[in-house]
C-alpha cells in the first residue's frame, strides 16, 4: 500500500498534466475564436486583394510576386480558413473589416 506522500505526489503530477492540458485547450481555443492567426503576412495581403477585388495578376504585380505564387497562396488562405471560394474570403475580408465597404469606397472618391 501507497503511503500519504506517495499518494500526493502522484495526485500532483496527474493535477499538473490536467492543468497542462487545460492550458493548451484554451490557448487553441483563443487561436480558433480569431481564424487569421492562423495566417503568415504574406497570407494576409492575399486575403486582403481578394477581399478588395482585384486581379491576381494585378495583386501579384503589387507584391511582387508570380502569379502562379498567388494562386499557391490563395490556395493555402483557403486550406486554413477552411473556404471554398473567393467569394468566401472576400466575405471574411469584409465581415472582419479588413477592407473598407463600397460606402466608405464611395466617400473617399467623393471627397
Amino acid at each position: 500500500m501507497k503511503t500519504n506522500p506517495e499518494i500526493l505526489e502522484n495526485l500532483v503530477g496527474v493535477a499538473h498534466a490536467a492543468s497542462v492540458r487545460l492550458a493548451q485547450d484554451a490557448i487553441r481555443h483563443k487561436r480558433d475564436e480569431n481564424p487569421l492567426m492562423h495566417l503568415s503576412a504574406r497570407e494576409m495581403q492575399i486575403l486582403i486583394a481578394i477581399g478588395s477585388g482585384i486581379t491576381p495578376t494585378e495583386a501579384s504585380e503589387r507584391l511582387g510576386i508570380a502569379t502562379k505564387s498567388f494562386g499557391t497562396y490563395r490556395a493555402r488562405v483557403l486550406e486554413k480558413l477552411n473556404l471554398g471560394s473567393n467569394a468566401e474570403l472576400a466575405v471574411l475580408a469584409f465581415e472582419l473589416k479588413l477592407i473598407p465597404s463600397v460606402l466608405e469606397r464611395l466617400k473617399e472618391k467623393s471627397q
